[in-house]
């Protein structure tokens, strides 16, 4: 006996036996163990004999450890021929049963490694994996067998190969090339995902910006039907920094064009079945980076091994600073130029030259505190045209500036020369003397409401009535 030298107990298999001196006749028969089987001629040294229930060919037999039965071969149904050694020997096993797939959805061009676990695997010449079946033999190329790798009884890899479209395939076992699992676990295949935009397209190398990805996959991972414990966009979406480092995504949006009524449930074919075209929003959060300034690639991965061959770029520069803003005392009706000095500020990169002025100011630090835009910027300064006071703030007190070049990092100086005050617009009820010498030097004497003092950075109210020559 050449091939299917295995078997699941429990299923009839056909047996393909070769030698030679085989008779065309009503009295050609095979004896598996204790039973005889009437056999089907095929040729003069090839016949198929049907292979019998382990119960009945071992009535006692238990159904959860190997048996070895004899096989033999007549002309008459009376003299009976065999083969020496193990060649005619068949060997009942029990039923092999796949409990995961890790992971359980790759890309349609394949390659990815599946970690299979399951019961009572064993190594075998026949042993391999079946990505997609038509009533239950598997098809042109989804019978894999050379990327198998044999690990233990409860757990061997395969190589999932490339396929025409996306969907989910059911997934299946053998350990003879004739029997497969018939277990209701699928693997799915999806499109390469398209990222379609990323904003904001730049962050600190500091990490902890917040990226939001927009992304489009055909048979993509989107909860469908009765299948939500297949796979899950939360649980297996990364995003993948310049090919080095992963960090996990939370998604904001989903939606699903599903190109099959969501009643269609896959559980009771063979044929693979396309679950449509996911479109949905992810945010992922950049990690440290220490590699230098400049763009680095961002991908995604659903399977913690594939990533996308489509990628966005993402620019990461060194964290800002804030080292002091003028002036720090402000009219509350607004309208006065600030300038904050720092460091690292920079002009609107050459390859982001079509993105809207990124450069925000943020006046103050709670929820709903006021941003403005910048209206120009250099290496060490950027301005902006104050409003007026807004109205979370007080006339009075000081409150923190912070700047941001991609709507999200905001940085804040590190000490009180960074901070800005609102004061009411000054009103003067009284001036005296009222006129002086041409050659100035007149000491004159302001008297209102409103006045302050500025030193440096600091500010000082100051008693009225005040004093200026000129």
């Amino acid at each position: 006996i050449t091939t299917d030298t295995t078997a699941l107990a429990n299923i009839t298999t056909w047996l393909t036996v070769q030698g030679t001196g085989f008779v065309n006749s009503s009295l050609l028969v095979c004896r598996i163990g204790a039973a005889v089987m009437k056999a089907q001629y095929v040729s003069n040294w090839t016949l198929l004999c049907p292979l019998p229930k382990l119960g009945y060919s071992y009535p006692a037999a238990s159904t959860t450890a190997n048996h070895v039965a004899l096989v033999e071969v007549s002309n008459n149904a009376q003299v009976y021929f065999t083969a020496a050694g193990t060649a005619a020997k068949f060997t009942y096993v029990p039923d092999i049963t796949i409990t995961q797939l890790w992971p359980n959805a790759g890309p349609v061009v394949g390659g990815t490694t599946v970690v299979v676990r399951g019961t009572n695997f064993f190594s075998s010449t026949y042993l391999g994996c079946v990505f997609g079946m038509d009533a239950q033999r598997p098809g042109p190329g989804e019978f894999i067998t050379g990327s198998l790798v044999f690990i233990n009884s409860t757990t061997l890899t395969c190589r999932a190969p490339a396929q025409a479209a996306p969907g989910f395939y059911r997934f299946s076992l053998t350990h003879n090339g004739w029997n497969f699992t018939n277990d209701k676990i699928f693997y799915l295949y999806y499109g390469d995902p398209v990222l379609r935009t990323i904003f904001p397209v730049s962050g600190s190398s500091a990490g902890g910006t917040a990226v939001n990805v927009t992304v489009e996959v055909n048979g993509g991972p989107e909860i469908y039907g009765n299948l939500t414990t297949l796979w899950n966009i939360p649980a297996s979406c990364w995003c993948v920094w310049g090919g080095a480092k992963w960090t996990r995504s939370v998604v904001l949006t989903s939606t699903l064009q599903s190109l099959l009524p969501m009643s269609a449930e896959p559980t009771l074919t063979y044929s693979p079945v396309s679950i449509g075209r996911a479109r949905f929003i992810v945010s992922c959060s950049t990690p440290s980076w220490t590699a230098g300034d400049g763009p680095v690639s961002l991908e995604l991965t659903f399977n913690n091994q594939d990533v996308s061959q489509n990628r966005q770029r993402f620019n990461f520069t060194t964290p800002l600073q804030v080292l002091s803003i003028s002036p720090s005392i402000v009219q509350t009706i607004g309208g006065t130029q600030l300038s904050i000095f720092g460091m690292y500020f920079r002009k609107i990169d050459t390859w982001l030259s079509t993105i809207i002025q990124r450069w925000r100011v943020k006046l103050g630090n709670g929820w709903n505190a006021t941003i403005i835009p910048a209206v120009s910027v250099t290496d060490t300064m950027l301005t902006c045209i104050l409003p007026p006071m807004p109205a979370d703030l007080v006339a009075g007190t000081a409150f923190p500036i912070s700047v941001t070049d991609n709507h999200d990092d905001y940085t804040f100086g590190s000490n009180p020369v960074t901070w800005l005050t609102y004061q009411p617009v000054p009103t003067v009820t009284y001036v005296y003397p009222t006129r002086g010498p041409m050659f100035g030097g007149t000491i004159v004497t302001l008297t209102g409401t409103g006045f302050t003092q500025s030193v440096g950075a600091t500010s000082l109210a100051i008693p009225m009535p005040i004093s200026s020559a000129f």
